[in-house]
């Protein structure tokens, strides 16, 4: 007999990726080209921003310090001082897109680069890759931007 509170999860074949993912996929990319085109017209209004708290009470860049001036910079073109401000929110917002797309094919034309256990793997994979990146990240943000 079944037990009734702990169903068994359903193996995913080739056809069905989650619908979820795929709307998640497509809103952060819409949500990353909107917040690079607002910090570019927050700035054009002569607008300002505020500090660094972090910054401000230890004297230390935080892990996401110089993402404001990143952003005006991607919103202005200018890739090399954007990367050079952080490198990290640079990378995102290139790579972002280009999960969204590859996420939508999955999705409705039913093109799968990963079986779902490669994916798991990959997954964790990718997890770990993204922690270390933050990480090393920040230490270049300690290392590189004036204090």
């Amino acid at each position: 007999m079944a037990s009734l509170a702990h169903p068994q999860p359903e193996a995913r074949t080739g056809g069905n990726a989650p619908r979820g993912h795929a709307i998640d996929a497509v809103v952060l990319a819409v949500l990353a080209v909107l917040l690079v085109a607002g910090v570019a017209a927050w700035q054009s209004l002569g607008l300002t921003f505020s500090k660094c708290w972090f910054l401000g009470a230890t004297g230390l860049p935080c892990p996401t310090c110089g993402s404001t001036r990143a952003l005006l910079g991607l919103g202005h073109m200018e890739f090399a001082s954007a990367f050079a401000t952080n490198p990290l929110l640079v990378l995102t917002a290139f790579l972002l897109p280009i999960h969204a797309g590859l996420t939508l094919l999955e999705r409705h034309l039913g093109v799968f680069f990963l079986d779902p256990i490669r994916r798991a793997a990959t997954v964790r994979r990718v997890s770990i890759l993204v922690a270390a990146l933050a990480l090393a990240n920040w230490i270049y943000l300690l290392v590189a931007l004036p204090r």
